[in-house]
């Protein structure tokens, strides 16, 4: 059984940064692909999680996750940046330059 896992995406002038919870998952088992502007993000648990771990809600321990996230238009998915630590995926997008805002000049 596969889940969407929790996530935040925070946006800035600059781009966003978009954090995703993955459990009982380790580096080598989050896979991150894009194709045609959707962030796609598979991650499988290990065969070593914990049988003490136990989901507050009592339901059955998800075997890995998937995530599907449509990025705006204006983020450049080919500056995407990740980092995976203490079971947070973090990425850090960048706005394509075109996007930036800027000051224009008034010509008298």
């Amino acid at each position: 059984m596969t889940v969407k896992p929790n996530y935040k995406v925070s946006n800035n002038d600059t781009g966003a940064t978009v954090l995703i919870d993955l459990p009982g998952v380790t580096r080598e088992d989050v896979k991150l692909t894009s194709e045609r502007g959707t962030l796609k993000v598979n991650a499988s648990r290990t065969k070593n999680t914990p049988e003490s771990w136990q989901l507050i809600n009592q339901a059955a321990k998800p075997e890995g996750y998937e995530l599907e996230l449509e990025m705006d238009k204006t983020l450049n998915i080919s500056t995407a940046e990740a980092k995976f630590e203490n079971a947070v995926l973090t990425l850090t997008i960048s706005k394509h330059e075109a996007s930036l805002p800027r000051e224009i000049s008034i010509l008298n």
